[in-house]
């Protein structure tokens, strides 16, 4: 987070050896209190080709600390991503911009609120 005092980041659990699924936690920035803030269904073992990134990845804090903001994937047959943001307790997640079947990925919400 923008003071320094929390941290945001994916679970990066899918490597095709997993359960398929990737999810946003935050933790004190000394690593205490780990707390997941989304929980999408994980994809199928096979559906997806070697690297698919996850479902829920790349996290970063808005410039004030008070949203975060992700990538969202969607495994086959939907296919296509989201950028999804919401509150740092995971409340409120809406889809910012949302495309099918194109790619948006890593956000950045630059430096000034």
């Amino acid at each position: 987070a923008p003071d320094g005092r929390r941290i945001a980041f994916d679970s990066g659990d899918f490597n095709g050896q997993t359960d398929g699924g990737a999810d946003i936690y935050v933790m004190r920035a000394d690593g205490s209190g780990r707390k997941r803030l989304t929980d999408f269904p994980r994809a199928p073992q096979k559906c997806c080709p070697p690297g698919f990134p996850g479902l829920a990845n790349n996290p970063v804090w808005s410039p004030s600390g008070t949203r975060i903001m992700f990538s969202h994937f969607l495994p086959p047959p939907k296919e296509g991503s989201k950028l999804v943001v919401m509150k740092p307790n995971g409340s409120r997640q809406h889809v910012v911009v949302g495309r099918k079947p194109d790619f948006v990925n890593k956000v950045d919400w630059g430096t000034h609120p």
